[in-house]
């Protein structure tokens, strides 16, 4: 970028790479404060049904962080990070940016977690269904304090963490059990919804059409969906034999075209998973 410092300039690659990072403490943070407040209720109408919701809002100040490596690159407030580092390897200074732990602005968040568990027998069987959904209602931050607000819910963009990502506005994990005699089978369907993926502007030309030309993007991450099964024998008392699939349709992860946060190209690891359909 064009506001390092002039002493630095020089170290800069024109082409890219990857660059030092240094973690560290700061005797001068203050404690992170909270005002948090939970409300939830619970409907059993019958043995057979059981619904929950809480509501849950959390407003946090002065939290502790480290400030994304995006922001650094791409936002002058933050040339006072960039500094530099003796590689013994290259035998030569490098450029690195210092990503000290500091107070940054304020977060708000709020959302609805359900259970919801549904029973039925079927002769010598027993059916139980469990949804557990978290509804991510609100979720925004500031970078730096008395900074602007942005969301990261359904977005890409800079969050609570280290590195960027989304909040999934909605979360579902359901459970599907039948137990007969010693034998017991689970069907889990895992779900998070899309998103909107890292932007682009033509100016960085991070995605090209197929001519070449530098285009802005517009691209949103599909849902992502996975269904598990595992079935458990019970051997006496003291014994219990595990087996399942993981992925059984073997789905692939959706298409991202974000460059930063992780390495892998294409997709997001810290959200799916790559290794397709898997017996254990």
């Amino acid at each position: 970028p064009t506001w390092v410092p002039a002493a630095l300039a020089s170290l800069c690659i024109p082409t890219q790479t990857q660059y030092d990072q240094f973690a560290a403490g700061n005797p001068d943070l203050k404690p992170e404060k909270s005002k948090q407040l939970a409300l939830g209720t619970r409907w059993e109408p019958n043995n057979q049904l059981s619904i929950g919701v809480d509501y849950w809002w959390i407003h946090l100040k002065d939290r502790i962080g480290q400030v994304s490596e995006s922001l650094v690159f791409n936002d002058p407030t933050y040339a006072n990070l960039f500094t530099s580092y003796y590689d013994p390897v290259q035998g030569k200074n490098v450029l690195a940016i210092l990503l000290a732990n500091q107070n940054q602005g304020e977060a708000v968040a709020s959302g609805l977690d359900f259970d919801i568990v549904g029973r039925a027998d079927f002769g010598a069987a027993r059916l139980t269904s469990r949804l557990l959904w978290t509804n991510t209602l609100k979720h925004d931050v500031q970078d730096v304090a008395g900074g602007p607000w942005h969301s990261d819910l359904g977005i890409f963009a800079s969050g609570l963490g280290s590195s960027d990502g989304p909040v999934f506005r909605n979360v579902y994990r359901w459970f599907n059990t039948v137990e007969y005699t010693n034998w017991s089978h689970t069907l889990t369907f895992n779900y998070k919804s899309s998103y909107v993926d890292q932007n682009y502007d033509a100016g960085y030309c991070g995605v090209t059409d197929l001519a070449g030309n530098c285009i802005d993007s517009d691209h949103s991450v599909d849902a992502y969906y996975t269904f598990d099964w595992q079935t458990n024998y019970q051997l006496g008392k003291s014994l219990k034999l595990s087996a399942g699939i993981i992925n059984m349709f073997d789905k692939d992860p959706p298409f991202s075209i974000r460059s930063n946060a992780v390495h892998p190209i294409g997709w997001d690891p810290r959200y799916t998973d790559a290794r397709g359909r898997t017996w254990w």
